[in-house]
């Protein structure tokens, strides 16, 4: 999670992973509140049937409808597989470091 700005204004990526064709499909910035989970949301609602897996995070339960909507690590390993790879690949999401970034369009 990189910083924007002042210490403690922090920002989340938020990211929609098709784990069958293994790529990411949409992506959001802001908060860890349900606004940005529905702006997430709304990039990915379109897609039809697909199941959505997350992790137990209230504010997925409030944006999934109940019948697509699947909780548990096991359904979650690909996109944080995919994080593990972001933050050992780009310096500007490591975990439990002095670098961070200070510019949103730089994260985006």
């Amino acid at each position: 999670m990189p910083l924007c700005g002042p210490k403690k204004h922090k920002v989340w990526v938020w990211v929609a992973y098709d784990r069958l064709g293994r790529r990411v499909i949409a992506f959001e910035t802001g908060c860890r509140g349900r606004a940005t989970a529905l702006k997430l949301w709304a990039k990915v609602r379109h897609l039809g049937a697909a199941i959505v897996c997350t992790d137990h995070y209230p504010a997925y339960a409030d944006m999934v409808p109940k019948e697509r909507h699947y909780t548990g690590k096991d359904g979650t390993q690909a996109v944080e597989a995919l994080n593990s790879c972001i933050r050992h690949f780009l310096a500007r999401f490591p975990r439990r470091s002095k670098c961070y970034s200070n510019s949103i369009t730089m994260v985006k």
